[in-house]
């Protein structure tokens, strides 16, 4: 754990940018070892959705695909299938059990970063321009240069994800809050927001919900092979849903409909 708190702020934690859902069934169409694992990081300028082993980006306003590349090689164990994506200002981080690339653009040098011992499930977030992983027990700071920084330890395995000013920490007990250009425990204050989408998986139907209340708003909305829901700090709101394929939804600011829908192709 880090040592000191040296500086006290307040931080609202939102509802998180990233979702991770697991559940790729067509091994063989796709080359994926079951289970592929879709993840999804939508920013104002981009929606970028891993899966298998690809990246592709998506224009949020029409949902039209700007371009996809193959980040990592497609293995029979699977042990490269990308499991996290997190956008920073040098590119697209992504990662998978025992490393992680930086993706600069369409056709730049990827940047890879190796750790070990390998990882079930690593997690990136990125805040202040800093990005880090968790993987099992630890939480590493990545380099553009494809080198690693601080790495802070904690006693059971965790996973991140951003904040305004923070790395939040979490699993087993309260959060806890890194500086991210440090990796410095900060003294905070964590106030949750209740989220404005609900999703029922099992219903196969999403529901918009009053953040202060938490009354319904509106009818609920049908998605098929419903996933999860991601919603980003600014309000907009997204559906995964996957079942063979992947499919990405965006949510209606005005209430539950579509605005669009983008199937994703194996990666």
């Amino acid at each position: 754990m880090p040592s000191r708190p040296p500086r006290a702020i307040v931080l609202l934690v939102v509802a998180a940018a990233v979702a991770v859902v697991a559940g790729c069934s067509d091994e063989v169409s796709n080359g994926c070892n079951c289970c592929c694992t879709p993840a999804i990081d939508p920013t104002a300028q981009a929606v970028w959705v891993a899966q298998g082993t690809r990246l592709t980006r998506l224009d949020p306003a029409t949902g039209a695909i700007a371009w996809t590349r193959q980040v990592t090689r497609r293995t029979p164990s699977g042990l490269e299938e990308l499991t996290d994506v997190s956008a920073a200002p040098q590119g697209v981080w992504v990662a998978w059990g025992s490393g992680a690339a930086l993706v600069p653009g369409r056709s730049a040098r990827t940047v890879r970063v190796s750790w070990g011992p390998r990882g079930s499930h690593p997690t990136l977030a990125t805040a202040s321009g800093r990005t880090w992983v968790a993987t099992g027990r630890r939480v590493i700071a990545l380099r553009p240069d494809g080198t690693t920084g601080r790495v802070v330890r904690f006693p059971s395995a965790v996973r991140v994800e951003a904040a305004p000013g923070a790395i939040v920490v979490s699993g087993r007990g309260a959060p806890v809050l890194l500086d991210p250009r440090t990796g410095e425990q900060l003294s905070a204050a964590v106030i949750s927001r209740n989220p404005g989408w609900r999703a029922e998986p099992r219903e196969d139907r999403i529901v918009r919900v009053d953040p202060l209340d938490g009354r319904v708003l509106g009818e609920p909305l049908r998605v098929e092979e419903l996933a999860a829901v991601v919603e980003t700090p600014a309000g907009a709101a997204y559906a995964t849903a996957s079942n063979n394929h992947l499919a990405v939804v965006r949510l209606g600011a005005d209430g539950p409909r579509i605005a669009w829908r983008t199937s994703i192709r194996p990666g």
